[in-house]
């Protein structure tokens, strides 16, 4: 069978003290893709022990480089100036990019149907949803989507008050990846350098979810940021009559979603506008959501509309 030729996906790989089997069988499964037509950038987030260099100079191939960058960043920095290398190096516009993570594993068809629904939607980003497995591989959930009740919604709004967008379950064009180079966000700890890129992603194009599983989520002690089922909903009396933690938490959140929105905007393209976050919009996306039993995504767009009121 002749190797799939196509467009060009450029993986960022945000490394940092990894568990070196996880690493491993992580690089074994993509170098397992069906797509063939990538390259795979490690950015090692500081100085990393020789038994990383090792296992990747085991895997013995040529598309994958180990970048190792001197100072520690921090998962956002990191991926942001891996993006930036892997931006420097790509050399056409119909290139690809997606993220990955140093201890999951991608379905042997996950860049080959990303890529060819990228071709066929016509899409800026596409995801898609992922198992929950325990390091020994054992399941822990079959759908992140499901386990968090995450939104369907992938517009812009939707987007701003709750991400749905998992790094390592996307792949998006070298515009959305040019447009969120930097991660101008990332500079606070509200905003995660997936998050950043779906609003990106919203605005310059259409953001598509696909009914399929195609990585496995290695929960662990050791994740940066693990997945968990929602927390209980509080009370909506407690939502009316919060303290003050809850109103600074509020404010804070607010705050952070209007930096978003004014950086969104200052991409002179795209749908995102001044009144997103005004209180009519926000209350009827609280409500619709609140109708259709997404209670957590009617609860965060409630403190939005409590953390605007806050703000003033």
């Amino acid at each position: 069978m002749p190797a799939d030729r196509g467009p060009k996906v450029w993986i960022v790989l945000g490394l940092f003290e990894p568990d070196l089997k996880l690493f491993e069988r992580q690089l074994e499964s993509l170098l397992a893709q069906a797509h063939t037509e990538f390259e795979l950038i490690i950015a090692a987030d500081g100085p990393h022990p020789d038994d990383v260099s090792a296992v990747v100079k085991t895997a013995d191939d040529g598309r994958i480089h180990l970048e190792q960058f001197s100072e520690r960043v921090g998962v956002h920095g990191n991926f942001a100036r891996g993006l930036a290398l892997a931006l420097k190096r790509s050399a056409r516009s119909d290139d690809l990019f997606a993220f990955c993570d140093q201890d999951d594993v991608w379905s042997p068809d996950k860049l080959r149907e990303q890529v060819q629904a990228m071709q066929s939607l016509g899409v800026s980003l596409c995801h898609h949803d992922a198992r929950i497995v325990g390091r020994d591989g054992s399941l822990v959930a079959p759908s992140m989507f499901a386990l968090e009740r995450r939104s369907p919604s992938m517009e812009t709004l939707a987007l701003l008050v709750m991400n749905s967008v998992t790094g390592m379950t996307a792949v998006f064009r070298k515009d959305v990846a040019e447009a969120s180079s930097g991660f101008p966000m990332a500079a606070t700890s509200q905003m995660l350098h997936d998050h950043w890129v779906a609003l990106v992603a919203s605005v310059l194009g259409e953001v598509r979810l696909l009914d399929r599983t195609l990585v496995d989520y290695v929960q662990h002690g050791a994740n940066e940021v693990g997945s968990v089922p929602p927390a209980r909903v509080p009370a909506w009396r407690n939502l009316l009559f919060g303290g003050p933690e809850y109103r600074l938490k509020c404010r804070e959140q607010y705050a952070w979603r209007a930096r978003a929105l004014e950086a969104l905007i200052a991409l002179g393209t795209g749908t995102a506008e001044d009144g997103m976050l005004a209180y009519p919009q926000l209350m009827s996306f609280c409500l619709s959501n609140l109708a259709t039993g997404r209670r957590r995504q009617a609860e965060q767009a409630w403190r939005l509309i409590l953390g605007r009121f806050y703000s003033r």
